[in-house]
Parts: structure tokens; sequence; C-alpha cells
């Protein structure tokens, strides 16, 4: 079976993966879901003011070598490609592949700045401006609702499995499953 590390875009945690996490794990998979540093809401401001790609790389290998993983399955979501991306550069014997799950897939030298959109990089110059170093997640009335309704409808196991299936699909679409 298969360990996979979960690695959450900018504005989650490990609560964005815990409609897949028991999914994996009943599966026989070991899951490490992180929450990144500064991205908790347990830290405080300073916290969130140091955090920044490379703290996030160091979350990922603490995780892998704490639990002595060699055979990582590193998977991000949104921003986590890249940071998995940076932490399989430092950890490379530990990790076995990458599944960036609608992610950026930075190439070397790329950057979240060069690789996002016009809206976002000013959604990041309007966070910066307000606090000084938080970027705030855009707001999205209309994919607010339509996530709110959908949860509605559907409830968790329906989100549960959108997300196993999304993860499968990667999986296969890498070779690996």
């Amino acid at each position: 079976m298969a360990t996979f590390v979960l690695v959450p875009g900018a504005w989650h945690g490990s609560w964005a993966f815990e409609a897949v996490t028991p999914l994996l794990a009943a599966a026989g998979h070991t899951v490490h879901a992180l929450t990144l540093t500064g991205l908790s809401p347990d830290h405080d401001d300073e916290t969130a003011a140091r955090a920044n790609l490379d703290t996030h790389a160091t979350d990922v290998v603490r995780v892998l070598e704490a639990a002595d993983i060699t055979e990582a399955t590193l998977v991000g979501h949104s921003y986590g490609g890249m940071v998995i991306t940076a932490a399989a550069d430092r950890a490379a014997q530990r990790v076995s592949r990458l599944v960036h799950l609608d992610a950026y897939v930075p190439r070397d030298g790329d950057s979240c700045w060069s690789l996002t959109t016009d809206a976002y990089r000013q959604s990041f110059i309007d966070g910066a401006a307000e606090t000084g170093h938080t970027v705030r997640p855009p707001f999205r009335p209309r994919a607010a609702a339509s996530l709110a309704a959908a949860r509605g409808r559907n409830g968790p196991r329906a989100a549960a499995s959108l997300a196993a299936a999304r993860i499968r699909w990667a999986l296969s679409c890498s070779g690996s499953g």
C-alpha cells in the first residue's frame, strides 16, 4: 500500500482532506494530511507572517523524516503543488511520486506569482496591503453558494466520493493507479 502526504492549498489545512483521508486509510494506505505553518486557525499573526514556500517545504520534509517515510506519494492541491515540488527537490530519496491535484506545476525558476493569474496577483497585493503579510483568499460568492448547495443536497458522502475519485484519477494519470 501507498503512503500519502496530502498538502492543501494556501487557504486550507488538513481539514480539506477530511472526506478522503478515511477512504484512503480504509483501503489500507497510510495518510498524513497536513496543515502548513501559518495556515492553522491556531497560528498567530507572527507565525503567519514568517511562513513562506521554504517554511512549507520544510513542513513536508519534517513529516517524511519524522515518520521515516521512504516511498511517499506527495499530493498537492493548488498552492500545495509548489510545496510538494520544493519538498521533493529536498528529499527526493523519500518521494516515489508527485500528484498535482488541480495545482501549480512549477518548473525551475517558476514562482506562484509567475504561474498565477492577474486576478490572483491582485488578491495577493490587496492582502499584503491590508495586513502587511497575509494573502487573503479571493471571495467568489457564486462558487461559495454552489458548494453550500451541493453540500446541503448531497452531504459529506458525496464530497468524499468526489475527492476519492479525483485522487484515483490523478494516480491513474501518473501511471501508479
